[in-house]
């Protein structure tokens, strides 16, 4: 949005304002030159008119001057774009970037949380299996003490059935 303008005011003071520094106008003189040549070689090796080495009628001074404007504006409207692009391309992969960062967080966190619950889970069923063991051993204690209560009690009342002692 403000390149252009910018650009066509840079164009215009640099070709209308003649109190240029003599390098800068011979930088500017020259400029003009060598687009104004690339520019007449692009268009006849398009047309197929003659070789890359033919000769080229270089502008007037004032033509020239106008045509290195024309370029610096040229140069500064692009490159303003260009850098525009670049930046905005670097911006959405640093948001890209910090978007996978923080589904990795979320991700790492997700993963501890089920290590945690695995490891809840084996002290768990490692606390359930201490419970079994020593409810067995209660147990075969239990039918041990019947037993030998069943027998002693069946020694003594050999008139007791079976129904009784149960």
């Amino acid at each position: 949005m403000f390149t252009r303008p910018l650009s066509n005011y840079l164009k215009s003071s640099l070709k209308y304002k003649n109190d240029h520094h003599p390098l800068v106008r011979k930088s500017i003189l020259s400029l003009g030159q060598l687009y104004h040549v690339l520019q007449i070689k692009i268009q006849r090796r398009i047309m197929n008119m003659s070789s890359s080495d033919t000769y080229v009628k270089p502008l007037s001074d004032e033509k020239a001057l106008e045509q290195g404007a024309e370029f610096i504006g040229e140069i500064l409207a692009y490159g303003t774009l260009f850098i525009w692009g670049v930046y905005e391309i670097n911006k959405f992969s640093n948001d890209a970037k910090a978007k996978d960062d923080k589904q990795a967080a979320i991700l790492e966190k997700i993963d501890e949380r089920l290590d945690n619950l695995e490891k809840g889970k084996t002290d768990l069923l490692s606390k359930i299996h201490l419970k079994i063991e020593g409810l067995d051993t209660e147990y075969k204690k239990i039918l041990e003490m019947a037993e030998k209560g069943i027998n002693k009690q069946y020694c003594d009342e050999s008139t007791d059935t079976e129904e009784d002692i149960l």
